[in-house]
């Protein structure tokens, strides 16, 4: 029995190294450029899992809530309300 499948092309060779262009705040990952914004978007998942846990637990669940909701309204007056971070490079 003959194969009619006929094995891929190989790419032509690669550049040795990858030409690396300077980061714009376009480029920026949201995570990157907002970084406070991360951590408002944690503080939910405690809310989200207090709902799936006993009673006894939800105080616990809030308290970690409001601390990362408090931890990401600090980075937020650090960097500056109406200003996006500068990259670090």
């Amino acid at each position: 029995m003959t194969s009619t499948m006929t094995p891929p092309a190989t790419p032509a060779a690669a550049p040795a190294r990858a030409e690396r262009r300077p980061a714009t705040p376009a480029a920026w990952r949201w995570y990157r450029s907002e970084p406070w914004l991360a951590l408002v978007l944690a503080a939910y998942v405690p809310m989200l899992v207090a709902f799936f846990t006993p009673q006894r637990f939800h105080l616990a669940f809030m308290v970690v809530s409001g601390a990362l909701m408090v931890a990401a309204l600090v980075l937020l007056l650090r960097q500056g309300p109406f200003q996006p971070r500068r990259p670090s490079r």
